[in-house]
């Protein structure tokens, strides 16, 4: 086994360790993310024969250094952020960008990276989701604080007030009126505000899905025509969080990597699994939309999982299963229809 290198990348600069085959650390070194940096970087690992490197972030702030890694001839491997979190746990090693890149280089030695892909079409479908997502989670913590406030202001309007989700209700509540009331004339104010800021960003959030519709790559559209409760939104989950990967070579690999696949908890005669919480929760969550929303149109989903009950298992191992199966079917649409 040669000598393998590992990433830490951040907006401005990236760190990486070069270690041996048994982790002896050959070097070190910090570099601005810029092309001096990355050409700097490349030369120091050509210097010990290195021609694997691992990235943290080979999809995010490392794309720029791992295209050029990728042209100089280097295999590029994407490392989650996961496996270097559950590094410094196993580890209790402390947190610096050079303890982050060794952890990177480990998980390069010990098969626990992903082939890095440049996919140009699942790029974009990354940066428009995770924005879209950001955008979704400010609406919702400020939409629960716009309600509090609410409750203080004006209980029984609170008590009937509908979920919100078209900018008509929130003009109306950006018309709030405290009745001259001095007491509430602050909390007036930030109800207005809050509904003034959802209502532009709940048109930037719109705005966001139009675009994923329109830049769905093909194999999307496959995912959304033959899965049920796929939609433009969920099947940009699957295509943003898968690229930057090779796809994955087999079908158990890819549900390992989603969550889907139980873990064996079996002891003595006792044969059962468990949930399995690791794997990348956002497609995890994808696949939990798909289900549920087969259940409530008595799809597949409902017909997979009282199947599967009626052969013994309880419904939250049967739903299990379920994703299991799905991801499945995921996997090999995706693979029939190549991303590139």
């Amino acid at each position: 086994m040669k000598p393998v290198a590992g990433v830490d990348t951040h907006l401005d600069t990236f760190d990486l360790v070069a270690t041996d085959p048994i982790d002896r650390v050959l070097a070190t070194g910090h570099y601005p993310n810029t092309p001096v940096g990355w050409a700097d970087a490349a030369r120091e690992a050509q210097r010990f024969g290195i021609t694997t490197v691992g990235i943290e972030g080979a999809s995010g702030y490392g794309a720029p250094l791992a295209r050029y890694l990728s042209g100089a001839g280097f295999t590029v491997l994407d490392v989650p952020t996961r496996v270097t979190a559950a590094g410094r746990t196993t580890e209790a090693a402390g947190k610096n960008d050079l303890i982050d890149a060794r952890i990177v280089a480990r998980a390069v030695l010990a098969g626990k990276a992903n082939q890095w892909a440049d996919t140009p079409e699942l790029e974009t479908m990354r940066v428009l989701s995770h924005r879209r997502e950001s955008l979704v989670k400010d609406q919702t913590r400020d939409i629960n604080q716009l309600r509090a406030l609410l409750i203080d202001l004006d209980p029984p309007r609170a008590a009937q007030l509908p979920r919100l989700r078209s900018t008509k209700a929130f003009n109306e509540l950006a018309k709030v009126d405290p009745q001259n009331n001095p007491n509430r004339k602050v909390i007036a104010q930030l109800i207005r505000d809050l509904a003034i800021d959802c209502g532009r960003r709940l048109g930037q959030i719109r705005t966001l899905e139009r675009q994923l519709k329109t830049h769905m790559p093909e194999v999307g559209n496959h995912l959304i025509d033959t899965i049920a409760g796929c939609g433009v939104v969920t099947a940009a989950i699957f295509l943003a969080e898968i690229a930057g990967t090779d796809g994955f070579a087999t079908e158990a690999k890819f549900a390992k990597w989603c969550g889907a696949a139980p873990l064996d908890a079996s002891s003595g005669r006792q044969q059962h699994h468990r949930l399995n919480r690791g794997g990348n929760r956002q497609v995890n969550r994808a696949l939990h939309i798909c289900i549920m929303t087969q259940l409530t149109q008595d799809g597949e989903a409902a017909t997979y999982i009282a199947r599967r009950q009626q052969q013994g298992l309880t419904r939250r191992s049967a739903i299990r299963a379920c994703k299991r199966h799905l991801a499945r079917r995921i996997w090999k649409t995706i693979h029939q229809h190549q991303l590139t």
